[in-house]
């Protein structure tokens, strides 16, 4: 699922995906740089990928902005399955 909410004293908006696995925000940016970045998120050992974070340039009619991902623990995936 998605939930947009706009930017104050902006004509942008901001987004939150909440998925399986991962909870995820998208912040739509006025900048027009026609480049993608995206890097891994590492756990504080730096042995496992737990997100991604960059910069989607504008494409097919969507702005482009700045994504966050991060997976959720297991140990919260399971509390709210449980919790259903």
């Amino acid at each position: 699922p998605r939930l947009g909410f706009p930017i104050p004293n902006t004509n942008l908006e901001a987004y939150a995906y909440i998925g399986n696995d991962y909870i995820a925000v998208f912040v739509e940016s006025g900048l027009k740089l026609p480049f993608k970045m995206v890097g891994n998120i590492k756990n504080s050992e730096g042995n496992s990928i737990v997100g991604l974070l960059g910069w989607l340039p504008a494409e097919k009619g969507y702005r482009g902005g700045v994504f966050a991902s991060l997976k959720l623990p297991r140990e919260l995936i399971v509390l709210i399955a449980n919790a259903q």
